[in-house]
């Protein structure tokens, strides 16, 4: 995933809280050529609260947080300073559809048009633990992005990718693949790796490195 943006997503299953740095357009950018603007990197945080703690997260040094697609949460969200993820996702595993129907992302992204303060789409949180039920997911996520683009071009897609996932096998059982991101190249604009270091209950202390293996990972995907 060279070439594609990257989110790194260090999850503490004990708090409820994940945090990141979303770049643009890559976490592997050639050095910049005189004369132009460096890119901009937010540093987004969300939580299991509906934003109830984004001055708190903008006093850490953040500045984007997860919002839905309200045009006054993200009017508020511009007057603290910071730019909304704007949540557009859910995903049905019974029937393998988007639990938002074409329609509906449509209005919901036309009553925020224009806010300055959306950053991007959040299409659907780790997408990879329907991959044994929902085999297609991955080109359901790259359809549902080009849709969403088609209404918004000036804004990025993104997506949250888990570290592992039950996927079938040849003769019709299955078993656990360890980082699929291969499965997702190129469904969204951004990938973001939800990688978990600390457990609950914390008998093991926890292990930063699987943040490390994880891009690496991702970066041979």
């Amino acid at each position: 995933m060279r070439n594609r943006g990257l989110l790194v997503v260090a999850a503490f299953a004990c708090s409820g809280i994940v945090f990141g740095t979303l770049t643009a357009p890559s976490v592997h950018r050639p050095p910049r050529r005189p004369g132009t603007k460096a890119s901009i990197l937010s540093r987004g945080m969300y939580e299991t609260k509906d934003n109830t703690h984004s001055l708190t997260f903008k006093a850490l040094g953040f500045n984007a947080v997860n919002v839905e697609p309200d045009a006054n949460a993200l009017q508020g969200l511009q007057a603290e300073g910071l730019r909304g993820v704007v949540w557009l996702g859910g995903y049905d595993p019974a029937t393998c559809t988007f639990q938002l129907s074409d329609a509906d992302v449509t209005s919901r992204v036309a009553s925020i048009a224009g806010s300055p303060a959306i950053l991007s789409y959040y299409l659907i949180d780790e997408p990879e633990q329907n991959l044994l039920q929902c085999p297609g997911i991955a080109a359901q996520i790259a359809e549902r992005s080009r849709f969403v683009k088609k209404l918004d071009a000036t804004h990025p897609t993104y997506i949250v990718l888990g570290d592992s996932a039950y996927v079938q096998t040849g003769n019709g059982g299955s078993q656990v693949e360890m980082y699929p991101y291969r499965r997702f190249v190129g469904a969204a604009d951004i990938i973001g790796l939800a990688v978990y270091p600390c457990r609950v209950p914390d008998s093991e202390p926890c292990d930063f490195g699987e943040i490390a293996t994880a891009i690496k990972r991702a970066d041979q995907a």
